[in-house]
């Protein structure tokens, strides 16, 4: 099957999606998605993934690269994705959602719980503010402004970036030994 030739690559990544998840979820990883397109004459698999854990940091380098090799060996050991595919090559794309995803399901939410969202609502508004309480059945709780949201008014949301300086790193005023290198020469006493 050449990979211009497949016919549900949605249902393919389905099946993919059902092959690696119990696998994963079992070493702390959540798939978020599977996706699967054409490339050529190959498949292009790419899996996003998050942690098992609600309260975990986001996932490592060194973490994604180690997922990556175990969905290899998973699909390249299975017969009925073997099945599916044929003799069409692919490759294997993993990341995770990153700061940009949107927040459309509930453990979304809870993974950016304490962080500053942009919520969209179902009226066409937007709001922003911290994230400070989710709970599955009433809603969201936000704060700075507060305002408690029920779900059937929430579209989406993203966490917004902050950048925050350290009030250790707070910027000093520039000396003449911060300058050097900078286009100034030290002040040499006494020249």
């Amino acid at each position: 099957m050449a990979a211009s030739g497949a016919k549900d690559l949605p249902a393919l990544g389905d099946a993919v999606g059902r092959l690696i998840e119990k696998p994963l979820n079992s070493n702390g990883f959540f798939v978020e998605s599977v996706r699967v397109s054409p490339a050529g004459q190959r498949l292009v698999i790419r899996v996003t993934l998050d942690a098992t854990q609600i309260q975990a940091p986001p996932l490592s380098l060194d973490q994604v690269a180690q997922a990556s090799t175990h969905i290899s060996e998973i699909l390249d050991d299975d017969a009925a994705f073997n099945g599916l595919i044929g003799t069409t090559a692919y490759v294997l794309e993993c990341s995770t959602p990153g700061v940009g995803r949107p927040l459309t399901q509930l453990r979304h939410w809870q993974r950016a719980l304490g962080r500053l969202v942009r919520v969209e609502l179902t009226d066409g508004g937007t709001m922003t503010s911290r994230l400070s309480a989710v709970d599955a059945q009433l809603g969201l709780t936000l704060s700075d402004p507060m305002a408690t949201l029920e779900w059937d008014q929430v579209r989406q949301g993203r966490v917004q970036v902050e950048f925050r300086k350290d009030s250790a790193d707070e910027e000093q005023p520039p000396t003449d030994e911060t300058l050097t290198g900078a286009g100034r020469s030290r002040v040499e006493e006494g020249a």
